[in-house]
């Protein structure tokens, strides 16, 4: 299953944005698309999600579905839970001028932070995965032979084929971070609100970085960036019920695969500049776990009943 999950910034719209859900005809594929506030395309259901970083941000979650030609598939949530997956490797690259924010923000290591939360879902249930994060732009590769001012989904596939370098093995699963110097191009038109996009079963999220500068300085781009890659790799190892199933009633039903916990990083909407304040402020060190008692429930039991 293919799976493409968006994320988009609106800069004036405090309201609750619209979840939709397209179910294709290619059997394989499940297409998800979180939009705001209406039904957008035929054969869908309506969800809702956004996450607010500051001021009238509203981020939204989104999936659609991929290209026949995706690359290969990740392991499956039961294999990746596995004891037969003892490493997991993040891979990073970025275009000219798309470098990823690295380095400490008000103490906090960024990519630590990341490796944090990915550590503490991969090695649920008292795993033992090896977690490979790079922390620094000399520890990610600068592609020199990206251009252009908007990307496709089969474009970004195309550069995955060319880039990635660490694949899938029997043993080993990986996750591939693109970050890209233009927008996203969806049915021949720029989306200047998506902020990334992750393609779920392929390991590959890409960043937008022009919209994660548009308009936001200092801490928040930098956070909107982090919080983006926690809560995309939350969907793409299993949560909310997309994958690991429920330990308890905390889904927000009305929203698809997310927490109905507003403190919890998977929660669909932080409402407004206070919320999303107090939601950063919550981050106090780079070994903070963004993740609810009850999401980490789930995985943990999962990955228990897989050993």
């Amino acid at each position: 299953m293919t799976v493409l999950r968006i994320v988009q910034i609106a800069a004036d719209d405090f309201e609750s944005a619209a979840l939709t859900v397209d179910e294709t005809l290619n059997r394989s594929m499940r297409a998800m698309i979180h939009r705001e506030r209406a039904r957008l395309c035929p054969l869908t259901k309506m969800q809702t999600h956004s996450v607010s970083i500051v001021a009238a941000f509203v981020a939204l979650i989104a999936c659609q579905s991929c290209s026949k030609d995706a690359p290969i598939e990740q392991p499956s949530m039961a294999t990746l839970y596995s004891s037969k997956i003892g490493a997991v490797d993040i891979e990073v690259d970025y275009a000219k001028g798309a470098d990823p924010y690295t380095g400490t923000v008000a103490g906090i290591d960024l990519w630590m932070l990341f490796k944090t939360n990915a550590t503490r879902l991969l090695n649920a249930g008292n795993g033992s995965k090896t977690l490979t994060v790079p922390t620094t732009l000399a520890a990610m590769q600068e592609l020199t032979d990206i251009a252009g001012t908007s990307f496709t989904s089969e474009q970004i596939f195309d550069i995955a084929k060319n880039h990635r370098n660490v694949v899938n093995t029997s043993s080993t699963a990986s996750f591939y971070v693109l970050f890209l110097p233009g927008y996203f191009e969806e049915n021949g038109k720029q989306r200047t609100d998506v902020l990334g996009l992750s393609f779920g079963g392929t390991g590959i999220i890409a960043m937008f970085k022009p919209v994660i500068e548009n308009g936001v300085t200092g801490p928040a781009s930098v956070l909107i960036e982090q919080s983006t890659l926690i809560h995309e790799f939350g969907h793409a190892v299993g949560l909310v019920n997309n994958g690991v199933p429920l330990q308890s009633v905390h889904q927000d039903s009305a929203h698809d695969a997310h927490c109905g916990n507003v403190d919890c990083v998977m929660y669909y909407q932080n409402e407004g500049a206070f919320f999303a304040r107090a939601f950063i402020a919550g981050i106090v060190s780079d070994t903070a776990v963004l993740f609810d008692s009850a999401c980490l429930a789930d995985i943990d039991a999962f990955a228990s009943a897989q050993k």
